[in-house]
């Protein structure tokens, strides 16, 4: 069975290994992997963006930063999320973005939600949400902590904190050693991706 994956970036920010922020990264990481395994993998994301599955671009960053280009961007990936839901089988979307309460799916596909950032820095309403199969991800035990167990799933800390490591020494390791690391920690994500749309272990 091939897991199709839906993920969603930050509506202002480009996803590349290049780009400064660390969601961006993680999500074009996730990316890859889901490729290297064989499954398909959807990046909904600005234009300009670079990943190994399919970018479902969403248009071109605004050239000013204020409410009304936020309110713009945040409907363009709202509208984006529906067509592709339309278009494809999606198994899982995976959101990655600080305003993801904007725009979760009307449908009830399963919602993986990766909090990148302190829970200081989410509205309360991030913490209210009523949708059903929606999943909040904590990326480390201390923001889990935070957090209290409000609508986290923090026993899946651990998948992205290995992600995240991987970020770090992708270029430190030598090259075989690397690409094993990289893969065990990728698969682990993965791994939980595919538990939480299917109720099943991803198979070898």
């Amino acid at each position: 069975m091939r897991l199709t994956v839906l993920n969603v970036s930050y509506p202002l920010a480009q996803v590349s290994f290049g780009t400064p922020g660390g969601a961006e990264q993680v999500l074009a990481t996730i990316d890859e992997a889901l490729v290297r395994a064989g499954h398909r993998s959807l990046v909904l994301a600005p234009e300009g963006s670079r990943c190994s599955g399919l970018l479902l671009p969403t248009g071109v960053l605004p050239s000013q930063l204020d409410d009304a280009a936020r309110h713009t961007v945040q409907r363009q990936h709202r509208d984006a999320i529906e067509r592709a839901l339309a278009r494809f089988h999606v198994d899982v979307v995976h959101l990655h973005g600080l305003d993801f309460f904007h725009y979760l799916p009307k449908s009830e596909v399963p919602v993986v939600v990766t909090l990148h950032l302190p829970p200081g820095w989410y509205p309360p309403e991030a913490f209210q949400i009523e949708r059903p199969q929606t999943y909040l991800i904590c990326v480390s035990r201390s923001q889990a902590f935070a957090l209290g167990g409000r609508k986290a799933h923090m026993s899946s800390a651990w998948a992205e904190s290995a992600l995240k490591k991987v970020l770090i020494v992708r270029w430190t390791l030598p090259p075989r050693l690397m690409c094993l690391f990289v893969w065990q920690a990728q698969r682990s994500v993965i791994q939980r991706i595919w538990n939480i749309s299917t109720g099943k272990s991803v198979p070898d």
